[in-house]
């Protein structure tokens, strides 16, 4: 639900806090996940009662968001993942969303190409499976703003966070960069 929550307006697709927090309601009244309901709100014959607190507008943007969703899990055993990823890509906009005109969003893209191309060298696994032989996730994406201690992580780990101090150890002119 959180990795969700990341992704549910981004890039931006008119879904707001409020729309989220009320689907977040909806679902928790139902006794259902959030990823369960948007499977919901895509199903063109399910019941979907009104989610009070959100207008026509926030109700098709996540009408189409959830579309998308049950779109990309449709292919997803029939595409190779490298394929899957280029269609999300393409779908939702990304290539124009993270080129902002920064050298940032120049290397966000490169990561994202990157990426791309370590799934193209798995043609044969399925999502499930190169997830699996890939981490996507580190603990660092779990870490909190209340949290009042140093952390130690790599320097490719650190790649697209804001800290307010870091300290690189072991750093020498003419090795970094390389």
């Amino acid at each position: 639900s959180i990795s969700l929550l990341r992704i549910i307006n981004v890039p931006a697709r008119g879904i707001g806090p409020k729309t989220v927090a009320a689907l977040q309601k909806w679902a928790e009244q139902e006794h259902i996940s959030l990823a369960v309901a948007l499977e919901r709100l895509a199903d063109p014959s399910g019941h979907v009662p009104k989610l009070l607190p959100i207008g026509p507008a926030a109700r098709a943007a996540l009408h189409r968001f959830a579309s998308l969703l049950a779109g990309w899990q449709a292919r997803r055993d029939a595409v190779s993942v490298a394929d899957l990823m280029a269609l999300i890509l393409d779908e939702i906009g990304y290539h124009n969303y993270l080129l902002d005109g920064t050298p940032e969003g120049e290397d966000r893209w490169e990561n994202v190409m990157e990426l791309r191309t370590v799934a193209a060298g798995f043609p044969d696994l399925t999502l499930t499976d190169f997830l699996e032989q890939v981490s996507l996730v580190s603990d660092v994406d779990n870490l909190t703003d209340e949290l009042d201690a140093p952390v130690l992580l790599t320097l490719h780990a650190a790649k697209g966070l804001e800290f307010s101090h870091v300290i690189i150890v072991g750093l020498e002119d003419g090795i970094l960069p390389h």
